[in-house]
């Protein structure tokens, strides 16, 4: 199995993971949040959304990252137990596309060399390359796919 097929595979797992894990819940435990400055579950899919989005822009069409978390994702949004599952798997299936059509060229392109990010200036530099960001994507993926599985739990554990 090469590079591409085994990221794949991984993102499967997680897409096919956060259908299973939500499927016992209602569209009330979707949008439950621990306390009031924490995320729900639909807060956590917009926020893989947003990553996927914004990365993607900046490397392909050189927009500016000037993400601003707080004002991208209003908390007290409600969405129903289908448009998160829809927005999950957009955002995953994004990820897979763009690494199934990238050649092995492509992945080792450096998008940053004219300009470098703002908000991303910790992690990347002027020599990062799509290849990094792509693992980047997956972290960030697999890391809101932690705090979903944590959450719904949490949630059938209290009913």
């Amino acid at each position: 199995m090469n590079f591409v097929e085994s990221m794949v595979t991984k993102l499967e797992i997680l897409k096919n993971r956060i259908v299973i894990v939500m499927n016992p819940l209602t569209d009330k435990d979707i949008n439950w949040r621990p306390h009031k400055d924490g995320n729900s579950i639909a807060i956590l899919i917009l926020l893989m959304n947003e990553i996927v989005r914004y990365r993607l822009e900046s490397i392909f069409f050189e927009l500016l990252d000037e993400r601003d978390i707080d004002k991208e994702i209003n908390k007290s949004i409600v969405l129903t137990k289908s448009e998160v599952s829809t927005i999950s798997e957009h955002s995953i299936n994004t990820l897979i596309h763009l690494i199934q059509a990238l050649s092995q060229e492509d992945f080792l392109r450096q998008p940053y060399l004219k300009n470098l990010p703002t908000q991303s200036a910790i992690i990347n530099t002027n020599e990062t390359t799509i290849l990094d960001i792509c693992l980047q994507i997956f972290t960030n993926l697999t890391e809101y796919g932690g705090q979903i599985f944590y959450l719904a739990n949490m949630r059938l554990a209290s009913q």
